[in-house]
């Protein structure tokens, strides 16, 4: 088992009801000389939080929970953090509820009695999920290796150290003619002639790993038609240095002569092409700067090439009015956010101009060197103006928490009066609940971008309004960080929803307190029975106390039928 499983502590969750069960667990822990940091909780939202904000290294659940179930649990981890492992620790459990367990997706489960077995069942847990997850990676690496072998356009074949053919292409398939069942463990079949194979093959036993061997061939193919391709060919290691064998590419002459006369073309072509078409296609570098410009010819009067390439991406607004700063905003946001995740990022924006709305989809595409090409599109005929739309703007905020500059239409939203108002007396960790402020600075401050993170802003009046926010960390040329730029979204249906989403936390607050005494009751109703159970064997001639004994069964049934009164109610209320 690997020892760096355990270089660190480990960070434990614990669902438990019984706090002198949590103890039992952390003093086999200990015994078993783990270093661990263990949180306990008991309910199912501090089991949320915990798993969000603390993120551990393993959870342990008990199978019964008062109000959340051990399975309720597993399965809210599978949704929200699939690669942790959970164990099961219980007392409750039987055969075939232990199986239902790791068939939801349980690692492991260990009962109450032998709790001397959980820091083996951890270890062999997160030694398992260390093995699946080596596994899955060097799966993922093998299949895009093999897909893109399989996806080049040139032949690919392996020959090994007795010149059989080992592996064998795709594109190999169709410029020989021969596919890879009759090629595999076969001889070179399709050199023109036997003595230009033995060449080539003597030519590639004199190759080592610094050099290359390239050469063009007279082949034929199945249908023995003549023709000439290039073969490039280099030596194979194993993983221990020891040549195996040799990796050749070919493609013929005639192919490549056409593919450069085909790039010629194709360039002068798509000249034409980028010229008449209807949308704007803007390419910039990390920094922001515009280094082309490709205009719609209807458009080549109003937007003038010449006066933006080369220019940064945050000056353009001086430029033309009508782009707001907040535009750029997102713009530079949504550049550095393709670069970072290098995959395609789309937003879209409403322009309002002469008393018209006009709407636009912005695409932005990874390109090679670094370089993201943004694509503006004109959807306006394809948009149709939805009730209640979300308020978008944006907040510039400095690294003590002092607002340097907010939208107009935040501000109303938010139930201020005035920019001033805010700027003068409001820091932004007024707008934040609890603890939210801080994850999105230390997130800003790791990976200098948030993305669509929900949460709810606080107004000047109290109530909380639903909001996404993306933000990016500005730094000076040396590097320092200057100030953070939130663009908040802000979802005006969620103020029509307020009332009733207040009225759904009540009955969710009142079934779990239900829920909770029902449980109490029932603890209490078996433990009253046992001790009649004892009293009943132990009295056997005194009538009066046999009578209020019966009197008191008489109460627990009572007791019993209004507990069951309650959880019928209850579900009355989840319905």
């Amino acid at each position: 088992m690997s020892n760096e499983l355990f270089s660190k502590q480990l960070k434990i969750l614990v669902l438990e009801d019984n706090l002198g069960d949590v103890k039992l667990i952390e003093y086999h822990l200990k015994n078993a000389q783990m270093s661990f940091n263990l949180i306990h909780v008991d309910n199912k939202n501090e089991f949320i939080h915990e798993l969000e904000d603390f993120i551990p290294d393993i959870i342990l659940v008990d199978y019964t929970v008062p109000g959340f179930s051990g399975m309720q649990a597993l399965s809210l981890v599978k949704e929200l953090a699939p690669m942790i492992p959970v164990i099961f620790v219980t007392g409750t459990i039987d055969e075939e509820s232990a199986v239902e367990c790791m068939k939801a997706g349980a690692i492991d489960y260990v009962l109450k009695n032998s709790l001397q077995k959980i820091s083996i069942s951890i270890k062999c847990a997160l030694e398992k999920i260390r093995i699946n997850k080596d596994k899955k990676e060097l799966e993922e690496k093998l299949f895009f290796a093999l897909n893109t072998l399989e996806s080049i356009p040139d032949a690919v074949f392996v020959v090994n150290m007795q010149s059989k053919v080992i592996y064998w292409n795709m594109s190999a398939e169709d410029i020989f003619g021969y596919s890879n069942q009759e090629m595999i463990n076969k001889s070179l079949i399709f050199f023109e002639s036997d003595s230009r194979k033995e060449a080539f093959l003597l030519k590639l036993n004199t190759l080592t790993d610094k050099k290359e061997y390239s050469s063009d061939e007279r082949c034929f193919n199945k249908s023995k038609e003549v023709f000439c391709a290039c073969i490039k060919s280099k030596i194979l290691l194993d993983r221990s240095g020891k040549m195996i064998g040799f990796v050749c590419n070919a493609y013929t002459i005639e192919d490549k002569r056409q593919k450069e006369d085909y790039l010629i073309d194709y360039k002068t072509k798509s000249e034409k092409i980028f010229s008449h078409l209807p949308d704007i296609i803007l390419l910039t570098n990390k920094e922001l700067d515009l280094i082309d410009l490709r205009v719609p010819d209807n458009l080549n009067e109003i937007i003038l090439k010449e006066k933006l390439i080369n220019k940064n991406i945050g000056k353009i607004s001086e430029s033309y009015k009508i782009i707001s700063k907040e535009l750029i905003s997102q713009i530079s946001y949504y550049i550095l956010l393709t670069l970072k995740n290098k995959y395609l990022q789309s937003f879209e924006h409403k322009l309002i101009s002469h008393n018209n709305i006009y709407n636009f989809e912005l695409r932005f595409i990874l390109v090679p060197d670094e370089q993201v090409m943004i694509v503006i599109k004109d959807i306006t005929h394809q948009q149709v103006e939805k009730i209640n739309p979300t308020i978008e703007g944006n907040i510039s905020h400095s690294l003590d928490g002092k607002i340097l500059n907010i939208s107009e239409n935040l501000v109303k939203i938010l139930g201020y009066n005035s920019e001033k108002e805010i700027l003068d007396n409001v820091k932004i960790t007024y707008f934040y609940l609890s603890n939210v402020y801080d994850k999105i600075i230390n997130n800003l401050i790791l990976n200098e971008i948030v993305n669509n993170f929900q949460t709810r802003f606080i107004k000047k009046d109290g109530n909380e309004i639903l909001v996404n926010i993306n933000a990016i960390l500005i730094k000076d040329t040396l590097k320092n960080v200057i100030y953070f730029e939130l663009m908040i979204k802000c979802h005006l249906n969620e103020l029509n929803q307020d009332e009733q989403t207040k009225s759904t936390q009540k009955l969710e607050s009142i079934s779990n307190m239900i829920t909770s005494i029902a449980y109490e009751f029932n603890n209490l109703i078996s433990s009253l029975e046992m001790s009649l159970y004892i009293l009943e064997n132990e009295i056997t001639e005194n009538t009066s106390l046999k009578h209020n004994l019966d009197n008191i069964k008489t109460y627990i049934g009572q007791v019993s039928e209004t507990s069951s009164k309650l959880l019928n109610f209850n579900q009355i209320i989840k319905n």
